[in-house]
């Protein structure tokens, strides 16, 4: 549905949570604005990333800003960006679309109470982003109960790297059950573990998240850390010692 017109509520964008969490990041709050619009004109996801915010919005943006910004973007299949918040109200527009060629909201179908209080035509933006990230950040495999578990690997993940908030779990949750899909999981999992003894044996910085996503598959880093062991006088066996000590305290990656 192109060229949507949408209601903008001054108040809670200057109220929301998002807008408050980029205080630091003017830039990114100014990418957002243009996003939003540019998303509800299209009313589709669109092709974008760092070099296109420049070329196309003529925003330049630094890598944190760049990594703080994606923090509020959800990735397709197709690459291509889109903002849930937005998502869900273009499909609520096309409902009532469709809803009105038919004569109207059909009986079945009533608004909530709670929406109708909090906003009778337009929920606020943050409240409708906060609820589809609550919903999605529900993944992972599911126990002999049926209720869904994060596997002690991925949550040695985000502390790792320090994916702290919900939308980045999110997306770190999202990334895995792709390389899952992919027949990638389990070499990504040794590469990653050797990564870590690695980094922690040269005391060398670590790669932010989304750094290490483009790196892990060009770097063999289980070689590397065969030839710093080799290199240290380390024993033959120590990879498989911190392997047997990672599996028996997190199933995971070691911590720092």
């Amino acid at each position: 549905m192109a060229q949507l017109g949408y209601t903008w509520y001054p108040k809670d964008w200057f109220t929301s949570t998002t807008r408050k969490r980029l205080k630091r990041f003017p830039l990114v709050r100014y990418a957002m604005r243009e996003l939003y619009d540019l998303m509800y004109m299209e009313g589709a996801p669109i092709e974008m990333n760092k070099e296109y915010l420049f070329d196309d919005l003529d925003i330049e943006l630094s890598d944190t800003e760049y990594e703080k910004l994606l923090e509020y973007i959800s990735i397709n299949d197709e690459g291509k960006w889109w903002i849930n918040s937005i998502k869900r109200r273009i499909s609520k527009a096309e409902a009532a679309r469709e809803n009105g060629k038919k004569g109207g909201r059909p009986k079945t179908q009533k608004p909530s109470k709670k929406t109708e209080e909090e906003n009778p035509k337009n929920p606020p933006l943050e409240i409708e982003r906060e609820r589809e990230s609550k919903r999605e950040i529900e993944i992972e495999t599911k126990n002999e109960k049926g209720v869904f578990v994060i596997s002690d690997f991925e949550k040695g993940l985000r502390d790792y790297f320090s994916q702290t908030t919900e939308v980045l779990q999110m997306r770190l949750s999202s990334y895995l059950r792709n390389l899952k899909n992919n027949g990638k999981f389990d070499e990504f999992k040794k590469q990653t573990i050797a990564y870590v003894n690695y980094k922690k044996i040269k005391e060398e910085k670590i790669h932010g998240w989304l750094s290490y996503q483009a790196e892990w598959e060009n770097t063999d880093w289980i070689d590397k850390l065969s030839k710093i062991s080799k290199e240290k006088k380390i024993p033959k066996n120590y990879q498989e010692h911190q392997q047997i000590d990672v599996d028996r305290k997190y199933s995971t990656i070691p911590k720092i």
